[in-house]
């Protein structure tokens, strides 16, 4: 509950695989994971906890080829459709099983995806630190990056992309930097880590009135950057016990959570957005790596 903090259920990985990704709709109804060992997709009802399988008689979302299975998937925010990427080919279905759109993706593996929110684009970053922009409408690629920008970022294998909440652009982070870019590919600002104190991102998440994101990596306290300047706007008084992996914003701006990579306590911590105090922590009774955290009003 992402107002107390209580766990509601505990969904367990199906064919005992570990969960990879997660996505969660706008409306926090459906929960699209991924595994990590077979390539499964599945769906959540966030209510009853309930869970079935993408479609496909083999109870999960397609997985292209044997050697190459969902290596990352994404939920749109109505909840309608999904996409799952492998490394040769991305794919759009809507919930009944359909292909809406399905694409080439040459030469790597792809890393990260993310929907725009009005559900006219889909983002995918790959290994190689390419990333681009298909237009769902017109079944095509619109933007791919080019050699000289991946080769220009010296850890450029892409870890996280976000869509501004208007849908104009997007954050495409690698662990040496945050480029906040346009639709059209035109760069918007270039954000190195090292700068802010960061050996390496791992995700951002932003604020949904789109001036500010949340910066999740080494070290182990998450920082609020202003767009507009560049500069840090909130410090966390708390601090992680270990690399922050995940990030994501309340639908209101008014909490950001944010998750470990193998901490001691595998603990997630809410945090009041605008002042960076703790609000809750959640604890697990084992060390935990956190992959991927959403967040709606209701639920984390």
């Amino acid at each position: 509950d992402a107002v107390t903090g209580n766990v509601r259920w505990t969904v367990d990985s199906p064919y005992d695989d570990q969960w990879d990704e997660l996505s969660l709709s706008r409306d926090g109804k459906t929960l699209l994971a991924t595994g990590l060992l077979y390539g499964g997709a599945w769906f959540v009802n966030t209510a009853s906890g309930s869970e079935s399988s993408a479609p496909g008689e083999t109870g999960r979302a397609p997985r292209f080829t044997e050697s190459s299975p969902v290596e990352t998937a994404c939920i749109s925010f109505d909840g309608q459709s999904f996409a799952v990427a492998g490394r040769n080919v991305v794919q759009v279905l809507d919930r009944g099983g359909d292909t809406k759109l399905s694409l080439e993706l040459p030469y790597g593996t792809p890393t990260s995806s993310a929907f725009s929110p009005d559900g006219k684009y889909l983002a995918v970053g790959k290994y190689s630190g390419e990333w681009r922009i298909a237009d769902i409408a017109k079944k095509a690629w619109v933007f791919t990056s080019t050699e000289a920008e991946a080769e220009a970022d010296e850890r450029g294998s892409i870890v996280s992309i976000r869509w501004a909440p208007d849908s104009r652009s997007l954050a495409v982070t690698s662990e040496s930097l945050t480029r906040i870019m346009a639709v059209s590919g035109k760069l918007i600002r270039e954000i190195p880590h090292l700068h802010h104190g960061f050996q390496y991102g791992q995700s951002v998440a932003y604020s949904p009135d789109g001036k500010s994101i949340y910066l999740a990596g080494e070290p182990t306290e998450p920082l609020r950057l202003d767009l507009a300047s560049g500069q840090i706007a909130t410090t966390p008084i708390q601090r992680h016990d270990a690399t922050i992996s995940a990030a994501a914003f309340s639908p209101d701006g008014k909490w950001v959570a944010t998750g470990v990579e193998w901490g001691r306590s595998g603990e997630v911590i809410v945090w009041d957005a605008a002042t960076g105090s703790p609000a809750y922590s959640l604890v697990a009774p084992m060390r935990m790596n956190t992959r991927a955290i959403g967040m709606s009003d209701t639920h984390l």
